[in-house]
């Protein structure tokens, strides 16, 4: 370079984002999108988008769509249990006539006065010839037995009670083989000590939790032995208080037998 001769600084270059240019291409994007119509998203179209998500599987298979396509109805039924004033063979005759063709058997019939809640009964009496008479008396008026109701005392924390509560549970599943019904019902059950130290409800206590657990293992190996399904009922207030807290005692059971 000379001496005395000045030479022009170089122009900064302008970003392509801050030109002017580029703003107004962006402006008039902006524009442009604001003005088109815009889909309108609402719960049925998310429920239909849905069913036709689902079906694109069957669409190889038409045998599957008709399936599918024929969906049958709920099955709704009764429970037995608060008519006590009836024998099996009056109460059956009278949900026929109703239109009621499904039950929940609670052993609580004024001929078959067994079921106790929340505890257990004396079942030395209920031979298998009354087992059978009694489910006949609904069958014969065209009355199925879904199940059959035991809820007994599963969360006792004496040791020889939660014994005698599942072999009493046992012999409930005797009586539904021998009337041909293999599904039975109950809650964890209740119990409520005198004092609660910790403050926390005794069912909601850890040590509880892994002695229901193994308790509902050992109810699975009876199930299992007789070939039999067992239904939890949950409760708010009790062991099997959400729908959350039911499916991880279910699965820490690990069996088919235990169901919800």
């Amino acid at each position: 370079m000379q001496p005395g001769v000045s030479c022009p600084k170089p122009q900064a270059r302008t970003p392509r984002w801050a030109s002017r240019e580029y703003r107004n291409g962006a402006q008039r994007q902006r524009r442009r999108y604001h003005t088109m119509p815009q889909p309108v998203v609402t719960r049925r179209n998310m429920l239909k988008a849905g069913v036709a998500t689902a079906a694109l599987p069957l669409a190889s298979a038409p045998s599957a769509v008709s399936e599918a396509t024929a969906l049958k109805p709920p099955i709704v039924g009764i429970s037995t249990l608060g008519f006590g004033d009836y024998s099996n063979e009056q109460l059956a005759r009278e949900l026929a006539t109703q239109g009621i063709r499904v039950v929940q058997l609670f052993l609580s019939q004024s001929d078959s006065r067994y079921w106790k809640y929340n505890g257990r009964s004396d079942l030395s009496d209920l031979s298998h010839e009354r087992c059978a008479a009694i489910a006949h008396a609904y069958r014969s008026q065209g009355v199925s037995i879904h199940s059959i109701g035991v809820y007994t005392n599963l969360i006792h924390p004496e040791d020889g009670e939660r014994d005698a509560n599942l072999a009493y549970f046992d012999s409930m599943i005797k009586v539904g083989k021998a009337m041909g019904v293999h599904t039975l019902v109950t809650e964890a059950g209740h119990y409520e000590p005198a004092e609660l130290p910790s403050g926390v409800p005794y069912y909601l206590q850890e040590s509880v939790w892994h002695r229901m657990v193994e308790t509902g293992k050992r109810l699975a190996d009876l199930a299992e032995t007789h070939e039999a399904t067992v239904l939890l009922e949950p409760f708010y207030r009790g062991f099997l208080t959400s729908a959350k807290r039911t499916r991880l005692f279910v699965e820490n059971i690990g069996s088919p037998r235990i169901r919800v």
